[in-house]
């Protein structure tokens, strides 16, 4: 079956397959890390925070870290295009 969550701030929410979810301490304690580091105010781009949750060496084997690492694939190439087109306005100014 799907359970329907909710973020901790109440401002997300989602679908998530209930065989996905396990309430290990592993799974719980790398989740509370990885929402501080995510959540962290500061200069850091996303897909920086994102490397930096998945350089915890002692969760690799989290159900979350193919997740982060599709979302930080996904965040670099937003970065590389917005970054392309702040070059290509500058080279027209």
């Amino acid at each position: 079956g799907w359970i329907n969550f909710v973020s901790n701030k109440k401002n997300a929410q989602g679908w998530i397959q209930e065989d996905k979810i396990n309430g290990s301490k592993e799974e719980i304690a790398f989740a509370l890390m990885a929402n501080r580091i995510l959540t962290e105010k500061g200069n850091k781009s996303l897909s920086d925070k994102i490397d930096s949750v998945l350089n915890f060496t002692t969760y690799q084997n989290s159900i979350f870290i193919p997740i982060l690492k599709e979302i930080g694939k996904q965040e670099r190439e937003k970065e590389q295009v917005e970054e392309m087109m702040r070059q290509s306005i500058r080279s027209f100014q």
